[in-house]
């Protein structure tokens, strides 16, 4: 939690200056571009972390399940229900912090329904980092192993995600990674639930793609559109509000894997000798 409350501080403070200069209503490109890669960051930093640290604590925690169940003193339904409500409050509490801090110094905090969207999304993005941890160590046997799974799926999630590579920049049978992953979801509900919210003009640089999308002409006046077409036009009008829902539905799915993998995993495995 602290980790995530000092990200929070200083990925949020990179906007502190821009964000309370808004008497005249208009960011660049690069201003809007760079909150959305904080966005990007926001999510797989504090993902990243939630997952590193969780896999220890699942580790000792599942040890100390085998020997007990070995002696009959508790099944794998009270494990599973021990693993999974111990996380949600600080998962809650974590998400809360997080985003109240990053919304204050960037100046997201505009309305309280774009911040309920941002905690929630939040934190089922979070969450699905943590439990997937916990899968995971209870999957296969040892730390080592369980760090080689911990990196195919954060690798996924980056690079899948929308903002490394722009979804209109992928082609063919890639395209299942980025309808399939967690981070993708969560970036997509974030951005558009926070920028309809706040009433930013983007200027468009002379002679840009956004420009040009624009249909901007060059007689020296100011072209620009609100921070939500940006965001549109950032994505290639891949992304967009109207998948509020799908954007949901994905990460409690994700999530509902993972609490099916711990359970299946705890019952089913037994290494004793780790």
């Amino acid at each position: 939690m602290v980790v995530s409350i000092l990200y929070a501080f200083l990925l949020g403070s990179v906007f502190i200056k821009s964000s309370y200069e808004r008497a005249n209503k208009f960011w660049t490109e690069s201003q809007a571009a760079a909150l959305i890669g904080t966005v990007f960051l926001s999510l797989n930093v504090v993902g990243t972390t939630a997952m590193t640290m969780a896999i220890p604590v699942a580790k000792k925690a599942r040890d100390v399940f085998y020997k007990h169940r070995a002696s009959g003193m508790i099944g794998h339904n009270s494990m599973f229900l021990g693993l999974v409500t111990a996380e949600l409050p600080y998962l809650l509490a974590l998400s809360l912090l997080f985003v109240l801090i990053y919304c204050a110094t960037t100046g997201l905090l505009t309305t309280a329904a774009s911040f309920f969207w941002f905690v929630l999304f939040f934190f089922l993005h979070t969450a699905s980092y943590s439990y997937f941890a916990q899968c995971f160590m209870c999957l296969v046997r040892d730390e080592k192993t369980v760090g080689a799974l911990q990196g195919v799926w954060i690798g996924l999630n980056l690079f899948y995600a929308g903002f490394v590579v722009l979804p209109q920049n992928f082609f063919s049978f890639f395209w299942l990674g980025l309808w399939i992953n967690a981070s993708r979801y969560a970036l997509e509900g974030i951005i558009f639930t926070q920028f309809e919210a706040i009433p930013i003009e983007v200027t468009a640089t002379y002679g840009t793609p956004y420009w040009y999308s624009l249909g901007c002409s060059d007689d020296g006046t100011t072209c620009s559109a609100s921070l939500l077409k940006f965001a549109y036009f950032f994505f290639g009008g891949r992304f967009s509000a109207a998948q509020r829902g799908i954007d949901i539905g994905v990460l409690v799915g994700w999530n509902v894997l993972a609490l099916f993998g711990i359970w299946l995993c705890l019952k089913k495995f037994n290494y004793v000798n780790t």
